[in-house]
């Protein structure tokens, strides 16, 4: 078994040991993205169990007030309502509606007010007028790819705004015809990590059985090979110790 160790052999020995320790690791990173994954949705059930609060009562830094529930009072300013395009809903193509809104305590907040279709009415698009209430989840600072809008973009650089959008999750008075319709509540799948992981374990496994047999099945096509060059060739009789064939 000397072959083995020699040669592309010993290549083959070092790239499957290689390849094999870059897809453990890969599974692990996998299994601790799902760690992370499920974490982070603990975070936002308990955030989203917790009773509603008033702006006042809602932490200073938005990562820490992100998924809580809220409720404002107040009225919406249609002027600065910015439209935040190239967002589907179940396939179906269209924008979300972003509308800051003046609570009756000062402060500016952009209200994500839901989503409608591409060739909405101006109707759909115009928020209603006078006082309202809005429940809703604490958002994101910015809305991110493809369309990018910062809550600087919806409540300008006033000094009373909220540094976070509020999710809308229902108003009072409600919307005409549902729509804008609300936002689904966010994602808490685990997503396709531990398949992933599994995914890549199995290739691990692969590796790691596969090449044996593959030396294995090297090994005895070589005995095979040695065996036939060392037997005898044998033809219609053999030679006698004096050189006369044996009739």
């Amino acid at each position: 078994m000397g072959w083995a160790f020699r040669g592309k052999w010993l290549v083959g020995h070092v790239i499957v040991v290689l390849v094999a320790a870059l897809f453990i690791r890969l599974g692990i990173w996998q299994l601790d993205r799902l760690h992370q994954r499920r974490e982070h949705n603990r975070l936002i059930e308990a955030r989203m169990k917790a009773a509603a609060v008033s702006m006042a009562d809602l932490p200073p830094d938005p990562d820490d007030a992100r998924y809580r529930r809220v409720t404002l009072s107040g009225t919406y300013d249609a002027a600065r309502q910015r439209v935040v395009r190239f967002r589907s809903n179940d396939g179906d193509p269209g924008s979300w509606l972003a509308t800051p809104l003046r609570t009756d305590d000062g402060h500016v907040v952009a209200v994500i007010r839901g989503w409608m279709p591409d060739g909405a009415t101006d109707a759909v698009k115009e928020p209603p007028a006078g006082d309202v209430t809005v429940a809703g989840l604490v958002d994101r600072p910015k809305l991110g790819h493809p369309d990018a809008f910062t809550v600087e973009d919806v409540t300008g650089r006033s000094g009373d705004a909220f540094p976070a959008f509020v999710q809308l999750t229902s108003q009072t008075p409600a919307p005409r015809n549902g729509l804008p319709k609300p936002l689904d509540p966010p994602d808490l799948g685990e997503g396709p990590h531990f398949s992933y992981a599994m995914q890549w374990f199995g290739f691990t496994l692969v590796g790691l059985i596969g090449w044996p047999l593959l030396i294995r099945r090297e090994a005895q096509r070589r005995r095979k090979r040695t065996r036939r060059r060392s037997e005898p060739q044998r033809y219609g009789s053999t030679p006698s110790s004096s050189g006369s064939p044996v009739q």
